[in-house]
This record gives C-alpha cells, structure tokens and sequence, in this order.
C-alpha cells in the first residue's frame, strides 16, 4: 500500500462522544483496493474504516463507513485518509467528505 493521503479533517475542541461517518467517490484506471480510515489525533479508528475493491478501469464507487469517537480533550484533529493498492496507475477522488456530530449526554 502507499502511504494514507489526507483529504479533509476537523477540529472538535470540547471533549466527549462524536459520530462520525465518512464518504468517498472515487474513479480509477485498472482495478485496485482503497481503504479509507478515520483519524483522530494521527491514531487510526479501528472501527471506522473501508477496504472497497475498485474493478475495471473507469469503474466509480462510493466508498462509506460511520461510528463512534470519544474526544479526551480539546482542539482535537479528526481526520479521514484513503490509500490504494501499489502499482496503481491513477486513484481519482472525486470527492471526500467528513461528518462529526456531538452526541449530548442525557
């Protein structure tokens, strides 16, 4: 795999439980694998991430996956990041998107 390319963060800056969902549309030429993860603070949400099997060539997918955070403490990052299978010849994202909603606690 080739290194996670950064597409879109935000910054949550009160602690708590987040939902969060991402979503991708994504083209390419040949067949390749592209996964998506959440991010926060640089450490990959284990469960919220994608592994989508992109197939022939011109093919586009969209690519989605939601959950939970928790947030510890203020002017956290929350990312998302894709990566495609080496030896790809082009990935195109034709958009990305990140969602983080607070949960209120009852």
């Amino acid at each position: 795999m080739l290194p996670p390319r950064r597409l879109d963060n935000i910054e949550v800056d009160l602690p708590g439980t987040y939902l969060v969902g991402m979503q991708a549309s994504v083209e390419g030429d040949g067949a390749y694998f592209l996964k998506g993860a959440v991010y926060v603070e640089e450490t990959r949400q284990e469960g919220i991430m994608f592994e989508q099997y992109i197939g022939a060539s011109g093919t586009s997918e969209t690519c989605s996956a939601i959950g939970t955070i928790s947030v510890t403490g203020s002017n956290t990052t929350v990312d998302i990041r894709f990566n495609a299978s080496a030896g790809t010849p082009s990935v195109k994202v034709k958009a990305g998107q990140l969602m983080v909603i607070g949960i209120p606690v009852i």
